[in-house]
């Protein structure tokens, strides 16, 4: 028979050696270890939840939505307006509800609340969308707001800004307003420049007739 190994000749054999050491660890570390493997169990658990809360999260405001958006379509302002502040506020942070942010300051343009409007406008840039066409409509929104506000410099910005926007299809309408709103802000050259911008990179465009009626409204005013 194979005489058993003594103390030595274990501590000599590496295998053997590397195996008492990992049962020595588990046995001095092993509720360390239960521990660790415990929270990575828990971590892997809450993000599942996380992610169902999410999907739930945006189902629901995804909903609100599109009950908002008929109410719209049915020229129902205020209780769009309802709807998708009621998205916003709840799922804020859900991609149906950053829209809904967007849309409620819509309806409170529709419905002459400028300052709420305001409010939401810049709310929903401050998210830092990256969808052109939302971002377009909302600095849009925005300046349609501050020119009503007689804030026609600051106006005309927003407008320049939402047509370098390449997604979005009215970059000549912007630009366009932001001739108007130039000339209301006493800005007459600036409003040319705006104006030719339309000719000069739209010229097949329908807005080009009010863009060479502008510049002449523009080029009169700045004679008088």
């Amino acid at each position: 028979m194979t005489e058993k190994m003594t103390k030595e000749e274990l501590r000599e054999d590496p295998v053997l050696s590397g195996l008492l050491k990992a049962k020595n660890f588990i046995q001095t570390k092993g509720t360390w270890i239960a521990i660790v493997l415990a929270v990575a169990l828990i971590a892997v658990i809450a993000a599942q939840i996380m992610q169902r809360s999410q999907q739930r999260s945006e189902q629901q405001a995804a909903v609100l939505l599109l009950d908002g958006e008929s109410q719209s379509m049915n020229g129902n302002a205020a209780e769009a307006f309802r709807k998708f502040k009621e998205a916003a506020d709840r799922f804020g942070g859900t991609p149906s509800g950053r829209v809904a942010i967007l849309r409620a300051a819509d309806c409170q343009l529709e419905l002459g609340g400028l300052d709420e409007a305001k409010r939401l406008y810049e709310q929903f840039l401050s998210r830092g969308s990256k969808d052109g066409l939302l971002r377009a409509s909302a600095l849009r929104g925005l300046a349609g707001v501050l020119d009503s506000q007689g804030q026609h410099e600051q106006a005309a910005a927003k407008f320049i800004e939402a047509a370098g926007i390449a997604e979005s299809p009215l970059r000549p309408d912007d630009l366009v307003s932001a001739g108007n709103a130039l000339m209301d802000a006493g800005k007459h050259d600036q409003a040319q420049d705006a104006f030719r911008q339309v000719i000069e990179k739209y010229p097949e465009h329908a807005r080009v007739r009010d863009a060479r009626e502008g510049i002449e409204a523009a080029k009169a005013r700045a004679g008088d």
